[in-house]
């Protein structure tokens, strides 16, 4: 679903407006990055990232596709309160 092009809206509001943080799973920029890289071959324009062509960003990306890639299937408990 996420790798479908009806996907791109919500990857391009994350670039604007998601929340940033320095751990790749919780970061919804760098999600949404990974996730129009890998649905649509572009690094995608946001602003949250000045420049997306640097090569520590494209290391990052790559890390970041990685871990997501090893974590796509396994299921972690959440708990409700």
């Amino acid at each position: 679903m996420l790798g479908d092009a009806a996907a791109l809206p919500l990857y391009e509001e994350l670039l604007v407006a998601g929340h940033t943080d320095p751990h790749f799973d919780r970061c919804e920029v760098t999600r949404a990055l990974v996730g129009v890289r890998a649905a649509h071959g572009t690094r995608g324009a946001e602003r949250q990232v000045p420049d997306p062509a640097e090569p520590h960003v494209i290391r990052a990306l790559d890390e970041a596709a990685r871990l997501f890639e090893e974590e796509r299937d396994r299921l972690v408990p959440v708990v409700v309160i």
